[in-house]
């Protein structure tokens, strides 16, 4: 909505003087700067919109010379601001909702997915940057029922039992403790096993996902892990 009303202002703002459409504009565009009393109306969510976002230069550019950006480079502006503004405010929405603490390697406000980056900059982890992608989804979404595709099992959440008890994979996840053991310690594996299958899943999906400098930080567990799969 936000984005269909700011491209309308750059419609009537390039529009022809020769329309009775752009004095009506003209007319309101007026009427709102000479502070008559407007609490509702075109102009009043146009002025609202360009402070949100910061685009209220181009409309007071407009107003001092007539010019305005043409059609496709004001689509860019809005395209880099607006757009840009809704995904940083869903995303901060997701990490505010995220009780588990899952989120916070693998969503960046404002920034690419780091696992993205690593996907792009590393092509053979890719199906292992969808997988530990997809699996925190699961396991941060609402429970419903599935049935595991390898013991036909059906559970709540299928990352946990995949993870941590479906018999079909005891080879994998065998390797897989041996490369966290070696990795965290001892007291760190004995407390993580000490969890329930659940929490276990948790641990392992964020120690999984955890990266920096567009590198996994735990890439024998991240491998470990996606082979479970």
């Amino acid at each position: 909505m936000d984005c269909s009303k700011l491209k309308f202002l750059g419609q009537l703002c390039t529009l022809s003087p020769k329309y009775l459409v752009k004095d009506v504009f003209h007319n309101r565009l007026l009427r709102y700067m000479n502070l008559e009393n407007q609490s509702a109306g075109f102009m009043v969510d146009v002025y609202r919109l360009l402070g949100k976002y910061g685009l209220l230069q181009f409309l007071n550019e407009y107003i001092e010379t007539g010019l305005f950006r043409t059609k496709f480079t004001w689509k860019i502006i809005i395209d880099q601001t607006v757009n840009l503004q809704a995904k940083i405010d869903v995303a901060q929405r997701l990490l505010c909702c995220d009780q588990y603490n899952l989120l916070e390697n693998v969503i960046k406000p404002g920034n690419c997915p780091p696992l993205w980056d690593i996907a792009r900059a590393n092509p053979n982890l890719l199906t292992a940057c969808q997988t530990i992608l997809n699996s925190i989804g699961l396991v941060t979404s609402r429970p419903f029922s599935q049935k595991c595709s390898l013991c036909n099992l059906i559970v709540d959440n299928i990352t946990v039992p995949l993870m941590c008890f479906c018999t079909t994979n005891d080879a994998q996840r065998k390797r897989l403790w041996e490369h966290l053991l070696n990795r965290i310690g001892i007291f760190r594996f004995t407390a993580l096993m000490s969890m329930s299958a659940f929490w276990q899943t948790v641990s392992l999906l964020k120690l999984s996902a955890e990266n920096e400098n567009g590198r996994f930080s735990n890439l024998s567990i991240t491998m470990a892990a996606f082979q479970l799969f």
